[in-house]
């Protein structure tokens, strides 16, 4: 049964299957979300790490190295966006990495940092958002 706030995606099976319009806007954000900073790691990394990820010492190629990981996951969530349920591994696996950069973060902000705020409210918090997201997403996807 198809509604207003679902959309029609073909299974390897030849069936038809039924993907939340919602579950499409929420992997678009979170694929563009791994996507946009890890270019910027690959192409701009002094940039990106003066900016935005300032943890000493600079390492071009590890922040390359990063850029090149995020960039294959925000593809393979980008590609889940066709049918979530066919693709749960891949956005389970998306949000289990992300999930882990976040206690990253966590462990820098209020460990290493002696509770960061500013960090932690325009670095972490963005990334758990995104986390719970995905799990979201991957969880809504079982069962389909």
């Amino acid at each position: 049964m198809r509604s207003a706030t679902t959309r029609a995606a073909n299974t390897t099976s030849g069936t038809t299957a039924y993907v939340s319009v919602i579950d499409t806007v929420i992997l678009l954000y979170c694929g563009l979300s791994l996507m946009l900073p890890a270019l910027t790691l690959l192409v701009t990394p002094g940039w990106f790490y003066n900016a935005l990820a300032d943890f000493p010492p600079f390492n071009r190629h590890f922040m390359g190295d990063a850029g090149a990981f995020s960039l294959a996951l925000g593809i393979g969530i980008l590609l889940a966006i066709r049918n979530p349920a066919a693709h749960r591994n891949v956005i389970g696996i998306t949000a289990l990495g992300n999930t882990v950069h976040v206690f990253n973060h966590l462990y820098d902000d209020l460990i290493i940092d002696g509770g960061n705020i500013d960090h932690l409210m325009t670095n972490t918090v963005p990334l758990i958002l995104l986390s719970l997201l995905l799990v979201i997403v991957w969880w809504r996807a079982r069962g389909k």
